[in-house]
């Protein structure tokens, strides 16, 4: 029943498009009627010995009512060419010594004289001589036109070929299942992982919009809306050694519902009240930027300008505080040493800090966040992450020593508004740390907040770890990286 649940429509249209092809193969076929006569081997009424003799004999009427010589003069009788093929049968019944004729053919009207042929052949075959009782022939029902033909039956062939389509479908849906690399189950997401599955969260039909992106706001009352809210807890109260200040979500594709989670998360536990901070890490794809409709910021998340450290704009929208994806190269590491700095100060005005970050084996980033955060939770869509991915990812959150708290599984991933919003240009080079020594000249966006909670991130000095001399990174003119950054 699980695997049904999961391929009900492939199974459906299977069985529909058998059916139907069944049907309409079957109606193209000419149809095909049958005469029927019906002759009484023997007297009416007499003797038991005479009545059991007649009942004998019934069996070799039948045998030559459907022999070559009989069959031959049939068609002579009702005028069809010598050796045109008729199916013919005669049935005795040894109890009645009714003896049943039956040919079929495409017209109605030929079908019914080859029974009243067959019938008239068996009647002439008697002896003219004397006649015993137990072998006289008398016809009881003349056949008529049939109204009504006995094949095809486009019914029946289209539940027989319904019925052999989910047969087949089973089967190749079995094959695959067993054979498939996806996983498919929350056993399967466990295995995989080695880890503890925190929940399921099943989006349905769900569709996120500019006015209500999450199924939380959306559809309240809903059994998805129930489970976001469930798995909002166990995250939040989580048996940890310290509260939890800061989580990653990190999913194992593009649009595999990792975003969606993260965006349900927040909701929930913001409107619980908790201060919640929503980050969008992913500067690979910016799932959580595009899921809210906003635009894509200009720079980094985390950005070095002129050997200082910037922590971005936060943006209010939907009744979240949120930081969208800024346009970055991703092919540069983040330090995790300033990473911790930024998110120090993020937690500074939050309770918790939530981000979504890229794919571990399509974004190095996460790999940063991951030491950073204080537990990180790993999202797979059913049936449609690889369990390469998601082992690999789980691999690398366990080798990494940060918290893995566990996994998630997502049902139908909305595969709604995906895009990125156009980026602005860019008015110099930004470069991501770790490269501190590096002059950037640049403007530092705006905070941009929610009316009803006007909000920026403070500015307060905070010393950078120690840098050992020989390893310092100097920029295009040769200066030495300073040994203290300002937080913004």
């Amino acid at each position: 029943m699980a695997v049904a649940r999961r391929w009900w429509w492939t199974l459906l249209i299977a069985t529909w498009v058998a059916g139907l092809a069944g049907y309409l193969i079957s109606s193209g076929i000419p149809p095909t009627y049958e005469g029927e006569a019906k002759l009484l081997v023997g007297p009416v009424v007499g003797t038991s010995d005479v009545l059991r003799a007649a009942a004998s004999i019934s069996n070799t009427y039948s045998e030559l009512a459907t022999s070559k010589p009989v069959l031959d003069k049939v068609l002579a009788r009702v005028g069809l060419p010598a050796g045109t093929l008729i199916e013919a049968r005669a049935l005795p019944n040894e109890t009645t010594r009714i003896l049943d004729l039956r040919a079929q053919h495409g017209n109605p009207r030929t079908a019914a004289a080859l029974a009243n042929a067959m019938a008239a052949e068996l009647i002439a075959l008697q002896p003219s001589g004397i006649q015993l009782p137990e072998g006289q022939l008398t016809v009881v029902d003349s056949a008529q036109p049939p109204v009504v033909p006995i094949a095809p039956q486009p019914t029946l062939i289209a539940l027989v070929s319904a019925a052999t389509g989910l047969l087949a479908a089973g089967v190749l849906v079995m094959v695959v299942e067993y054979f498939g690399s996806t996983v498919n189950s929350t056993k399967e997401l466990s295995d995989t992982t080695d880890a503890p599955v925190l929940g399921s969260l099943s989006l349905g039909r769900f569709r996120p919009t500019r006015e209500a992106p999450v199924v939380v706001q959306a559809k309240p009352t809903s059994r998805a809306a129930a489970s976001a809210r469930l798995l909002a807890m166990r995250i939040a109260y989580a048996e940890t050694e310290a509260a939890l200040r800061t989580v990653l979500i990190v999913g194992t594709a593009p649009n595999d519902g990792s975003a969606d989670f993260a965006g349900n998360i927040a909701t929930v536990l913001e409107s619980s009240g908790r201060r919640v901070l929503l980050v969008d890490a992913n500067e690979e794809f910016g799932e959580l930027t595009a899921l809210f409709g906003l635009d894509a910021r200009m720079g980094d998340l985390v950005r070095d300008v002129d050997g200082t450290v910037h922590a971005p704009s936060i943006r209010g929208t939907n009744g979240l505080e949120l930081i969208p994806a800024g346009q970055g190269s991703s092919a540069e590491l983040v330090d995790p040493e300033t990473a911790g700095v930024v998110l120090g100060q993020l937690t500074r005005g939050h309770e918790l800090v939530i981000l979504h970050a890229a794919p571990i084996h399509l974004g190095p980033s996460a790999i940063a966040w991951a030491r950073t955060v204080d537990a990180t939770v790993l999202v797979a869509e059913r049936d449609r992450a690889k369990r390469a991915d998601v082992g690999y990812a789980a691999e690398n959150l366990r080798a990494i020593g940060g918290r893995f708290l566990g996994s998630v599984l997502v049902d139908h991933a909305p595969r709604g508004r995906r895009r990125r919003s156009p980026m602005p240009e860019r008015s110099g080079p930004v470069v991501r740390a770790p490269s501190p020594g590096r002059p950037i000249a640049r403007p530092v966006d705006g905070a941009i907040a929610r009316p009803a909670r006007e909000r920026t991130v403070g500015t307060m000095p905070l010393p950078r770890p120690p840098v050992p001399a020989d390893a310092r990174r100097t920029g295009k003119e040769g200066q030495a990286a300073p040994d203290e950054s300002t937080i913004r």
